[in-house]
């Protein structure tokens, strides 16, 4: 459903598959003004225009029902083959595989793009990272716990939070590098959020805040 953030009031509505998916919508802008908004299934990820609900295009693949499409560069990032990455020359434009590597699992996690390199977290806790130009693995590296929230970007550093309770900070630097994992004593499965310096994070019983004084 598109909503009026004015008004509140539904401008459109159209039918999804009737299956259960966890992807959030994803805005894909241009630099001309034209933008569409992405919605990911099971099936694939269709763009709509974000004011009629029509749809413009649509990708079918394989598609994880827990990851988001992740938009870098004007290319689209999906979870499908392993990792997808798609070719626009404009948000309306017909989408080209540009590739898909298998050695780039992204588990529930959604991947993170940065200076020409890939970064995916499978659940079972194995960081990799991948060229953004052909989709070849670099290197891997595994963290503490199994991991369901999708991590953050911020400084180099990679923030990210396993079901256990553990906050583990990853540098991106070389073939990356543990720098530090924090014992929070809850369990997390929500995404951490990143807004003027300070870093979001819920848990399954509290919501915090941290941030430097």
């Amino acid at each position: 459903a598109g909503i009026d953030t004015a008004t509140g009031e539904t401008r459109w509505r159209v039918p999804r598959p009737a299956r259960a998916q966890w992807s959030s919508p994803t805005a894909l802008q241009g630099a001309n003004g034209e933008a569409v908004v992405l919605l990911q299934s099971t099936k694939g990820v269709a763009a709509h225009d974000p004011k009629t609900g029509e749809q413009v295009w649509d990708f079918e693949a394989a598609c994880s029902s827990m990851t988001s499409p992740l938009v870098a560069g004007g290319d689209v990032y999906l979870a499908a083959d392993g990792i997808t990455r798609l070719e626009l020359d404009g948000p309306t434009a017909t989408p080209a595989v540009a590739w898909a590597s298998g050695r780039l699992q992204a588990g529930p996690t959604t991947p993170i793009v940065l200076e020409g390199k890939v970064y995916v977290l499978n659940r079972g806790g194995v960081l990799v990272c991948g060229e953004v130009e052909t989709g070849e693995r670099l290197w891997q590296l595994r963290l503490t716990g199994s991991f369901w929230s999708s991590p953050v970007l911020a400084g180099g550093h990679l923030y990210c939070l396993n079901d256990k309770g553990q906050a583990v900070i990853a540098e991106l630097a070389g073939e990356g590098k543990v720098l530090a994992t924090i014992d929070m004593d809850n369990s997390f499965q929500a995404s951490p959020c990143i807004v003027d310096g300070a870093l979001y994070i819920r848990s399954d019983s509290k919501l915090w805040k941290i941030a430097q004084q």
